[in-house]
This record gives structure tokens, sequence and C-alpha cells, in this order.
């Protein structure tokens, strides 16, 4: 397998080799749900990591969110979120992500769409509760071969957002830092500058 360029703040830095999980049209290749129909448990995305994965014209994704960013969810304060106050919760969390989540592409902003949720379950919690939860979904592209960008518009505490872009044959990894910011994919030099021009004046 080939190597993919790691860009973090909009400069190559190192080769990754290892495969990693990708959201494939219409949904999910590489993230497994188990458990029960009314409490799913998500595995093989691990706290922190995204993927990104554009087919066609859409841009597909699945992202292990810190529970932290998703407002007043956690109903015991024990710094998880288990199936049960995701389930009560779940409009709310919904509403946080319209707001907090985007894709940007070809001039266009666009909030996930088909939205999924699911606990990341703890290995030493039994009953399915994490500290992240995973958010899968889907936008359209007005430019599936431009450049495509990652928005995080949350409040809460700084976490860091490993996430993995690929359109074939490109892959990329940037390390986005929320809870607020933003990452750029399959950029020219020219778009990686205009965009840090863009943030040095904003």
């Amino acid at each position: 397998m080939s190597g993919a360029n790691t860009v973090v703040n909009g400069r190559i830095a190192r080769r990754v080799g290892h495969p990693c999980a990708i959201v494939g049209r219409g949904l999910l290749a590489g993230v497994v749900l188990t458990g029960s129909a009314g409490a799913p448990q998500a595995h093989l995305m691990p706290d922190g990591q995204a993927t990104l994965n554009v087919q066609g014209g859409a841009a597909f994704l699945a992202l292990s969110l810190p529970v932290t960013w998703l407002g007043a969810v956690d109903d015991d304060r024990d710094g998880h979120l288990s199936p049960t106050e995701l389930q009560a919760h779940r409009a709310a969390i919904l509403r946080v992500l319209a707001t907090g989540l985007a894709v940007s592409n070809g001039g266009q902003v666009r909030a996930l769409r088909d939205v999924l949720l699911s606990p990341s379950a703890a290995h030493d919690r039994a009953d399915g509760a994490g500290t992240h939860v995973l958010v899968m979904g889907s936008v359209p592209l007005a430019h599936p071969g431009g450049l495509v960008g990652l928005q995080l518009q949350f409040q809460g505490p700084a976490h860091a957002l490993s996430v993995t872009a690929t359109r074939d044959p490109l892959k990329e990894q940037v390390t986005v830092t929320g809870p607020r910011g933003s990452g750029l994919f399959f950029a020219s030099w020219w778009e990686r500058w205009r965009e840090r021009a863009r943030a040095w004046w904003a």
C-alpha cells in the first residue's frame, strides 16, 4: 500500500503508511456497529480520529468527537455518554452538529446530512458509555475535484482531531485542533497560501 502525505498547518510533514477506516458511498465502510438496535456501539474508530472520503459527487465522513463538544448531554456528569443519554439528547446533539460541523467546497459551506450517531464505547465500561461519540454522515460537493475543507465551530475544551481524507488516488492526513478549527484537503500550494493569508487577516 502506498503512503500518504501528512499535512499539518498546510505543510507536508511525513508519510503515513498504515491503512485507515474510511467512509464509503451509502454508508460507512470500515465502521462496524454492534449491539442492540436501540443502543449500537461503535468500534474501529479510535477516539479523536476522523475520516473524509470523497466518492462521486459527495464527501462521506466518520468522526469520533468528544462528548464535551456536544453541549449539556452528560446527565450524570461522569465524563461519558451512555446509549441512554445519547437517545435522550439525540435531537439536541443533531442541532449542535448542524452549526458546529461543516464541509466547504466550491464556494459552498454545508452541514452533514443523513447523520447517524453512536456512543464510542470505552473499553472499561460495560454499559457502552464513552467519552466520544461517533458521528457519520455525508455532504454533497459542488466541485468534487477541488479543495475540500472541514470546519469545526463547537464550544468546549481543546481536543485534537486527526482527519484522514481520501480521494482516489490521493490520501492526506490533517490534524485539526478544536473546538474551533479548520483543515484543508487536496489543496494546491496556491490555495493553501491563500487560505493562510485569509486566516492571518481575519
